[in-house]
């Protein structure tokens, strides 16, 4: 498990730098970037969560706080198809609603977590107490309920692109964008197993 978690962060990180190199950047680049990035944050901070709890918490402040940046994942997504769906991709305020559910989420961690003391820390994860918490079941229902809605909605984004890109172009397998199609898919089938068990 551990060794997965590894390949993942430095995966991610490596196709960020590929990323990095790449000349004439554009805006969705820049989204792709900032998703590899999410990526790298997400799967390596499972991997110190899992050293820290070996290690009987030496690092309370960085202990279960991994799940909150699953909240960032699906609006990089969405930020990345829309910018490509879009000629002329223009921010909106309006767009910043799609961090209220990982700024709540975020706040609430602070005051149900964070904020305890190294000794209560410790109790609440060596005896599983959050497992009994109603506000556990929220949270996890939340994160299925955001990370399945958002790959749907991307789904939905890329469909929409295709059918307007059939409209300008006779051959558009080359731009019609199946990998991330492809990509999306296998996530929602991952995320939906993920939840339901």
């Amino acid at each position: 498990m551990e060794y997965i978690l590894i390949i993942g962060t430095f995966e991610s990180i490596f196709l960020l730098l590929l990323l990095l190199g790449k000349k004439n950047k554009s805006l969705p680049d820049y989204f792709l970037g900032a998703i590899f990035v999410l990526y790298a944050i997400s799967i390596g901070s499972v991997y110190l969560e899992l050293q820290n709890t070996k290690n009987n918490p030496a690092y309370s402040a960085i202990t279960n706080i991994s799940w909150i940046f699953l909240f960032l994942h699906g609006p990089a997504l969405w930020f990345y198809i829309k910018s490509l769906s879009d000629n002329e991709f223009r921010f909106k305020p309006l767009y910043l609603l799609h961090l209220i559910p990982f700024i709540f989420f975020s706040v609430f961690q602070y005051y149900n977590f964070i904020n305890l003391t190294v000794a209560e820390k410790i109790m609440f994860l060596e005896n599983d107490l959050f497992k009994e918490q109603v506000s556990y079941k929220i949270t996890v229902l939340a994160i299925g309920v955001s990370t399945i809605s958002y790959n749907i909605w991307a789904l939905n984004l890329i469909r929409r692109r295709r059918e307007k890109l059939m409209e300008q172009y006779s051959k558009i397998e080359d731009i019609d964008l199946g990998w991330l199609n492809a990509l999306t898919i296998a996530a929602l089938i991952s995320y939906s197993v993920n939840v339901a068990l």
